[in-house]
């Protein structure tokens, strides 16, 4: 018991954003609280996860925390699903955030958005980005260069 309690509080100290975000046939609240039954979903934690992405911005809706997502996201864009991806990383307030090429399925005003946020996405937080995306790696404090000369 002990040690899966300990697992489960590391576990909570990192949000990982995949290149590929999995979704659920389910709302947006649901999606970013994944794990969580509906009777544990905080609302304040998804509002302010979602207030940090933006996503209000991108996917303009009435009650967007209840707006429906249908299977692996169909009815969404690249961006759209992203920010989710990162919403559902900090929605439990990590203390470390590792993104995976977070830009890559993101259009231009998307991308300019996700770097502009990306001070308070990160504020009070490890933040670790792997990427290609030069624009994205000029917003870090320490870039580590690794090319196939690295053995």
């Amino acid at each position: 018991k002990i040690l899966s309690s300990t697992k489960r509080n590391f576990q909570n100290l990192i949000g990982y954003v995949p290149q590929d975000i999995f979704l659920i046939n389910d709302t947006v609240e649901s999606n970013i609280a994944m794990g969580d039954s509906k009777k544990d979903i905080n609302a304040n934690d998804i509002k302010k996860s979602l207030e940090l992405v933006e996503l209000k911005d991108i996917l303009d809706v009435p009650n967007i925390e209840k707006h429906k997502i249908t299977e692996q996201g169909s009815n969404l864009s690249g961006g759209q699903t992203q920010m989710i991806g990162v919403a559902r990383a900090i929605y439990r307030n990590p203390k470390i955030l590792i993104f995976d090429e977070p830009t890559n399925n993101l259009d231009i005003i998307t991308k300019n958005k996700f770097i502009k946020n990306l001070k308070k996405i990160s504020s009070g937080r490890i933040c670790i980005i792997v990427s290609h995306d030069t624009e994205l790696l000029k917003n870090c404090n320490k870039v580590i260069t690794v090319d196939e000369k690295f053995n």
